[in-house]
């Protein structure tokens, strides 16, 4: 019997090592060929504070700019159909973000704070400044606090942000009971290195989200907010307390109903509807303060 436990743990490890969701540079390579986009995808990498930071390009250069981020756990290849779809590729050229801890990252390697690695990821919006009047983007579960921090830190380099299913209100998600265990060896070591990050990062969520509450403020441009009205993960209460926050910024809120978590797989069709609504919302919109000078 103890032999046979054993052998269950090994076997466990094992498989648990080889779940990554992420994928190599030449499986992009195939995936987003110009046979299936039109596009010749561009995978791009830096090192900052010695953490390494891979992403990829897809488009027409002279279109707005959308990047997309994940949640936890995931990969730049989370949003994957929305990535080829032709009718966001005729509006927006596309960047798809391997956040810190993921895909290939420094994957495994967590970083807990939302405002660090909001500072990993500036230098992709400082890059495409120049080449896009407009930068926005899209953000999925935790990938929407990051895209908040990111928003709230450099507004200038931010001009519109989407939530969908994001953690944004301190405490107001899912911890479940198996997770405070496996925090800690041995249960951490039998945990895929993605869902150790995933778990680092949850249990940091509502202290880095009480750091985010004095922000919102700075948030001043087109933000669109998608949620599930039966998700049991993040709470629908993140979206209702977002609404309320952004008082600087025109927001436009939709509720799924009878929808969970997952919107971008079990909604596919209302996601890609209110992602075109925003992007078309960034590309019209004015800041006040640049019409007053007009």
């Amino acid at each position: 019997m103890i032999r046979r436990f054993i052998y269950i743990i090994i076997l466990w490890i094992s498989v648990s090592s080889c779940i990554t969701l992420r994928s190599s540079d030449s499986q992009l390579q195939t995936a987003f060929a110009p046979k299936v986009t039109n596009y010749t995808p561009k995978i791009h990498r830096y090192e900052i504070e010695k953490r390494p930071v891979r992403y990829m390009e897809l488009g027409n250069d002279s279109l707005p700019l959308l990047i997309f981020m994940h949640g936890a756990p995931g990969s730049l290849t989370s949003f994957k159909s929305y990535m080829k779809d032709k009718d966001l590729l005729k509006k927006v050229k596309i960047v798809a973000i391997d956040r810190p801890g993921y895909g290939y990252s420094g994957f495994g390697k967590a970083e807990r704070s939302v405002e660090k690695q909001a500072a990993y990821l500036k230098p992709i919006l400082e890059k495409y400044r120049p080449l896009h009047k407009k930068i926005m983007i899209v953000g999925s579960s935790y990938g929407g606090t990051v895209s908040a921090r990111l928003a709230m830190d450099y507004p200038h380099l931010v001009d519109g942000v989407m939530f969908i299913s994001s953690s944004l209100a301190a405490g107001a998600e899912k911890i479940y009971a198996i997770s405070y265990p496996t925090r800690y060896p041995p249960l951490r070591w039998l945990l895929p290195r993605m869902i150790r990050v995933a778990t680092d990062e949850k249990f940091a969520h509502e202290k880095e989200l009480t750091k985010m509450e004095p922000l919102w403020g700075k948030i001043q441009v087109p933000v669109s907010i998608l949620h599930g009205n039966t998700d049991v993960l993040i709470y629908i209460e993140n979206a209702l307390y977002a609404k309320q926050e952004l008082k600087n910024a025109p927001v436009r809120m939709a509720i799924v109903t009878g929808k969970g978590h997952f919107l971008p797989w079990t909604a596919p069709k209302i996601v890609k509807k209110e992602m075109l609504i925003f992007i078309d919302r960034v590309i019209k919109y004015r800041s006040p303060a640049i019409e007053a000078k007009k």
